[in-house]
């Protein structure tokens, strides 16, 4: 939800749909500007296993790389003290240590041009 207090008609919501978004950033004069994604994860019911995660998480990075409308990315750091049920951690419960999937998410190649851009 976006909250404008000088015309709170203008944006109720933008949900995950591509096709608005872009009409929205049409709309506003942005149709031309690279985006980022943050917060990007899977956490549907076939991500059962780290294997499963880490190879999510290659394709999904892979994606965001080749794309030349993508500026950034980052990958959801999921908080809290129960398990992670869907291995979308980068953080073990120790402070400041990676998870294997940190571990291979700091590994996975990435354009250096488009980062310090």
């Amino acid at each position: 939800y976006f909250d404008n207090p000088l015309n709170p008609e203008r944006i109720k919501a933008v949900a995950a749909y591509p096709k608005l978004a872009y009409k929205i950033m049409s709309r506003n004069g942005d149709a031309d500007k690279k985006i980022w994604i943050t917060e990007m994860a899977n956490w549907n019911a076939q991500i059962n296993s780290y294997a499963k995660q880490e190879a999510q998480m290659q394709s999904m990075v892979d994606t965001c790389e080749r794309r030349e409308d993508v500026f950034r990315y980052a990958w959801f750091i999921g908080r809290g003290s129960g398990t992670d049920s869907h291995y979308s951690w980068l953080y073990t419960s120790t402070a400041g240590q990676l998870s294997e999937l940190g571990q291979m998410y700091i590994s996975l190649p990435f354009d250096t041009v488009k980062q310090s851009q």
